[in-house]
């Protein structure tokens, strides 16, 4: 309605409806190009003065639904079809914009148009309208009409928060197998007068405009995913710093699925970037970056992670530690898995998709893994050949190895000893170089952050000690002349903050809670908690929303001629 595009009948309901609500603009959108690669710019919504002050063009909107410029005010009080293209069908022609613009203030035709604007909206203020009695009945029905729609908010709210489908098999009131939706209004019908009221009306056909189609709901979901999206972006910007996931934890919202037709590491990275500048975010403030293991994805030359720290090369790479874990076990059994093994990392692979966990505790729990392979290398095949033992007795077989053939390069040796050298150790050898190649950024972490988040360490590290480490993780952190934090400053504000740092405190998030409430004492090191922090340990939370889904596939299988390829975005602030 807010759009001229939309305006097919301009009537008075309409005209003082607009004055009233005033001119609304649509905000982080990117314009698209014409065939000239032109487009609308939001400076032209400003008219510069000889004093170099700007002033706000209040008249000037765009058209979303048509991409073209409009003279607000002469659009709704021009008296007669008019030749000028700002006053009727709009104007797109980007290149001579500035100087239609200029012509058009000036007219004597904008002028009437804009002294009726002001007359009617004064009018209105004071409720002294000519039709002073049709005015209190559109008050009337406004009103009634706003309540309504407050309740079909909370409907819309309900169902969406419960996962629940909106529509039936028809879009009327009181019939049979109409929907979550209608029938959640009859149900409130029944007890709240403003809709008992409403319906009513509807089944005596008194009123033709009942806001219950399905064009009315699904504005009510955009408005509401818009709204939504706006309060999580506002917290980003608040927060600053982010990571991005493609395909973790102080807090971390859904933001959408982006619709991609190139798969390469090029095309993802730019859709990521369209992306976030819709979204009003800085690349430059992304910090860490998550995603799978895939070769577009992890490419160290032309992945997504390389394309964006080409660009922003404080943005840390972090590969999912579950699905590293995952390929870890493929790499290391390919004949046979075994139940210790992967008892072991399913443990590990469950923890790190805890809600709570963040850099320091994943890395404590990847070295308790590490060591349990170490130890299982050692004391391991002993152990499992006993239990294999006990269950083939139980099963009545002989528990025997079949004797080894001396070749002319190898001594004869026990079939149990050949399956000890060249099956387990291979195979836990294997799982071992894995661990290593797979893992190096969590040990460059731990070679970056590993003092932040030690809190035993950092009690007890010496003046210089910590320096070393501060110093450099100023240069991490560091692109330009851009800087995210003073080394030499954190250090002192370390010195101190560990002494007053409550005994309470055992982990990242306790410091980063205890520096919140200290009001801004530590700001170096504010920072440096909340980067450390902002960096995800997998992507599990992001699967899980792919697994919802197959409910949209579902659905565009049925719709599309051709699946499309989706991708999930995430940011974690």
């Amino acid at each position: 309605m807010l759009d001229p595009g939309n305006w097919e009948t301009i009537d008075k309901k309409l005209v003082d409806f607009l004055v009233e609500k005033g001119l609304v603009r649509v905000d982080n959108i990117i314009f698209p190009r014409d065939d000239k690669n032109d487009c609308f710019s939001s400076y032209h919504y400003f008219r510069k003065l000889r004093n170099f002050e700007k002033q706000d063009k209040r008249w000037l909107v765009y058209s979303k639904t048509l991409d073209k410029v409009f003279c607000f005010r002469c659009k709704l009080f021009m008296k007669r079809e008019s030749n000028y293209q700002l006053c009727s069908t709009g104007f797109n022609d980007w290149n001579n914009l500035s100087g239609r613009l200029a012509s058009h203030e000036n007219c004597g035709v904008h002028h009437r148009c804009m002294y009726d604007w002001l007359e009617l909206e004064l009018r209105l203020r004071k409720e002294k309208t000519i039709d002073k009695r049709i005015q209190e009945q559109i008050n009337k029905e406004r009103k009634h009409y706003k309540e309504v729609l407050e309740r079909m908010k909370d409907g819309v709210l309900f169902l969406a928060k419960n996962g629940l489908a909106f529509r039936g098999d028809n879009e009327k009131v009181y019939t049979k197998n109409n929907g979550n939706f209608l029938s959640f209004i009859e149900t409130l019908g029944k007890y709240d007068p403003v809709l008992k009221y409403h319906l009513e009306s509807i089944e005596k056909n008194e009123m033709r405009t009942h806001y219950l189609s399905h064009k009315i709901q699904n504005e009510l979901i955009s408005m509401l995913a818009d709204a939504t999206r706006k309060i999580i972006v506002k917290k980003i910007h608040e927060a600053k710093y982010f990571s991005v996931i493609l395909d973790s934890r102080i807090e971390e919202y859904y933001l959408g699925f982006l619709r991609v037709e190139d798969k390469t590491g090029e095309g993802l990275f730019f859709e990521l970037e369209d992306a976030l500048i819709n979204l009003g975010l800085n690349i430059d403030d992304i910090r860490v970056q998550g995603y799978d293991n895939g070769a577009n994805m992890k490419g160290k030359h032309k992945g997504v992670q390389a394309r964006l720290l080409e660009i922003n090369p404080r943005a840390f790479y972090t590969p999912c530690a579950c699905r590293s874990l995952n390929l870890i076990l493929s790499d290391m059994a390919n004949l046979t898995i075994w139940y210790r093994l992967l008892f072991a990392v399913n443990t590990v692979s469950k923890s790190l998709q805890s809600k709570d966990m963040d850099i320091g505790v994943a890395i404590q729990q990847m070295k308790g893994l590490i060591e349990f392979f170490k130890d299982f290398r050692v004391n391991g095949f002993q152990k499992a050949m006993d239990e294999a033992k006990e269950i083939a007795r139980a099963m009545g077989t002989e528990p025997t190895f079949r004797e080894v053939r001396k070749t002319r390069t190898t001594e004869p040796t026990s079939g149990e000893e050949f399956f000890r050298k060249n099956y387990f150790l291979y195979i836990v050898d294997s799982a071992m170089s894995s661990f290593r190649t797979r893992f190096e950024q969590f040990q460059m972490y731990e070679e970056i952050f590993g003092f932040l988040y030690d809190l035993n360490k950092l009690k007890y590290m010496s003046e210089d000690e910590l320096m070393s480490a501060c110093v450099p993780l100023e240069a991490y952190l560091k692109h330009g002349r851009s800087s995210d934090i003073d080394g030499r400053e954190l250090c002192m504000e370390l010195i101190v903050m560990r002494i007053v740092l409550p005994s309470s405190c055992s982990k990242p998030i306790d410091v980063l809670q205890f520096l919140l409430r200290m009001g801004g004492c530590y700001p170096n090191a504010w920072i440096a908690y909340r980067i450390l922090l902002t960096i995800p340990v997998t992507v599990a939370s992001a699967e899980r929303s792919f697994s919802k889904l197959k409910l949209i596939f579902s659905y565009l299988r049925s719709t599309m001629s051709q699946e499309k390829t989706s991708r999930i975005i995430y940011v974690s602030n």
